[in-house]
């Protein structure tokens, strides 16, 4: 089923991302507007509608655009099927995106949970409370997860909670994580990693990677969710940070040497950062998660 155009003289692709391509729409306002792009695919759980609020607003407001030019799909939380609770989460939703009317509201599943006490949890942390289970049941062995990604500490109490249980031993499974953007810095990665293993309540990680080959400047204040993070970075709030990728990568062997990584390797690097870095480390990259896009 293909969306209907909103604007009848441009086709309209779907501009529909967990929770990548509204952050990105402060880096892209220019095409998005330029190109006819008119329909914005969120939900409560991609945690991202205040994002597509901001963008929403200064679009209208410096007549780039008209409300009623924008199609804005949004979409119930799992746990928000209780009435009360449709009804106040829905309140929310339309303060978030500074509107008064959302174009199409869905029931995003039809599988509807519990209400979750306590504060609001990421996409990121829902998931990772929802898929336990399914990891244990079906086989899943590799949990991919990052310190971006904002659900170590989910992963951790799996972990722990898995191996007391007696359900699998800990080398039954094999975790991945990555290093944040921010952290590259040599004191900031050695900081990072520790707060890693404490999360993530292990004595060690079987395959810990640089996640992008694109430091940022360290982050003042208290930890942002990855959403946060990725809306100040396209928005121009982060800089970019000159570490080299040696010096973070000598934190990586220091480790790996100690025996805390099992496996230490790189993300989305080219092919003339790999060999740079290739060339230089001690302990060479053992393992590459491949940057690919299906459009390129």
């Amino acid at each position: 089923m293909s969306d209907a155009n909103v604007n009848p003289k441009v086709s309209t692709p779907k501009v529909e991302s967990t929770f990548v391509v509204p952050q990105m729409l402060w880096e892209y306002q220019a095409v998005v507007i330029e190109n006819g792009y008119r329909h914005i695919d969120t939900a409560q759980w991609y945690g991202n509608e205040h994002i597509i609020g901001e963008f929403l607003d200064e679009t209208v407001k410096s007549g780039k655009l008209k409300r009623e030019d924008i199609f804005i799909t949004s979409k119930l939380a799992l746990s928000n099927h209780q009435p009360e609770l449709a009804e106040k989460s829905i309140k929310e939703s339309l303060r978030k995106l500074q509107t008064e009317y959302i174009d199409c509201f869905l029931i995003h599943w039809p599988t509807p949970l519990k209400p979750i006490p306590g504060p609001e949890l990421s996409f990121q942390e829902l998931f990772a409370k929802f898929a336990k289970a399914v990891v244990i049941e079906n086989g899943y062995r590799h949990i991919d997860t990052a310190q971006w990604y904002g659900n170590e500490h989910i992963i951790g109490e799996f972990l722990d909670e898995t191996v007391k249980s007696g359900k699998l031993k800990r080398e039954d499974i094999f975790i991945t994580s990555k290093l944040a953007l921010s952290n590259h810095q040599p004191e900031l990665a050695e900081k990072s990693i520790k707060e890693s293993l404490r999360k993530l309540q292990t004595e060690y990680i079987d395959c810990f990677l640089i996640h992008w080959p694109t430091p940022l400047k360290p982050i003042p204040g208290p930890e942002l969710s990855f959403q946060e993070l990725f809306a100040k970075f396209a928005k121009g709030e982060i800089e970019f940070d000159l570490t080299p990728h040696i010096e973070t990568w000598k934190v990586l062997e220091k480790f790996y040497k100690q025996g805390v990584f099992k496996v230490i390797g790189i993300s989305n690097f080219n092919e003339e950062q790999i060999q740079d870095l290739y060339d230089k480390a001690e302990v060479k990259p053992q393992n590459l998660q491949v940057k690919f896009f299906l459009d390129l």
